[in-house]
């Protein structure tokens, strides 16, 4: 039968188009997910970053009051 043939060319183009759009979606969530990843290492590194510097500057603090006598 002519048209019973059209229902599963139809359905088969939906069942197509709804995987081309949940592909795509997880795509987007994993490009999404890939940037937040990005940016929070670059925070990491930053905060890792300023707690070297601030070690840095306390032990250079503690060294010259050592020096100066006042410890």
């Amino acid at each position: 039968m002519p048209g019973g043939e059209l229902e599963p060319s139809d359905f088969s183009k939906q069942f197509l188009l709804s995987i081309r759009q949940r592909k795509a979606a997880q795509d987007k969530q994993r490009k999404e997910r890939d940037r937040l990843r990005h940016r929070l290492a670059h925070q990491q590194r930053e905060l890792v970053d300023e707690a070297k510097k601030r070690a840095q500057t306390q032990a250079l603090h503690r060294a010259m009051l050592e020096e100066a006598g006042g410890i």
